[in-house]
């Protein structure tokens, strides 16, 4: 019975461990020369929750001449190899492309994409584009580019209530002392 009593005080103990309060950090980080080879620009932002490594917001705005093109949102995100690729819609169905030279967001800090003067294949090729729906023309090619942390945020449960040790082992004492105390009804 007393290895009952210890087996579920241990199995008590790591269940009510796991229930520790996460918070998640949410970083934006902005465009800075954001340039593309036919000359077009491109300002905005994109959000990245670096705890769970997922890009939770893009708001982009590309501008060539006289044609704007606004994308908001994420699409898809997934690392394919060579970059983790970060991908946003427009209301024409164009497709942004975010080519970023890491296998994981977790942690992210910024820096500089995939582009002409940043390849993330040493072969060439894997650069962050626009391209139309379905992947037809007109297609953009990054030529420089880097996100830049801007401001982060705190989200979820309150960081300071994480259970203590202490807390912990009183439930344990509590739960072995239940134990103890049901053996002996059970003898008597």
């Amino acid at each position: 019975m007393q290895k009952l009593a210890y087996r579920f005080a241990a199995i008590a103990v790591i269940a009510f461990s796991s229930l520790a309060a996460k918070a998640d950090t949410i970083s934006t980080f902005s465009l800075s020369n954001f340039t593309f080879n036919t000359g077009g620009t491109a300002t905005g932002t994109v959000a990245i929750d670096t705890t769970t490594g997922v890009a939770t917001g893009v708001d982009v705005t590309f501008t060539l001449g006289s044609t704007v093109d606004h994308f908001t949102g994420v699409d898809s995100q997934a690392f394919n190899v060579i970059a983790y690729i970060v991908s946003s819609l427009d209301v024409a169905g164009d497709d942004l492309v975010l080519a970023l030279p890491v296998t994981s967001l977790v942690g992210y800090a910024g820096g500089v994409v995939c582009a002409i003067d940043n390849p993330c294949n040493p072969g060439g090729g894997g650069y962050g584009n626009i391209q139309g729906p379905g992947g037809v023309p007109p297609f953009y090619v990054f030529e420089s580019g880097a996100l830049t942390f801007e401001s982060s945020e705190t989200t979820g449960g309150p960081t300071g209530v994480t259970p203590e040790p202490s807390t912990i082992a009183l439930l344990a004492t509590g739960l072995i002392g239940t134990c103890g105390a049901i053996r002996r009804r059970i003898r008597i």
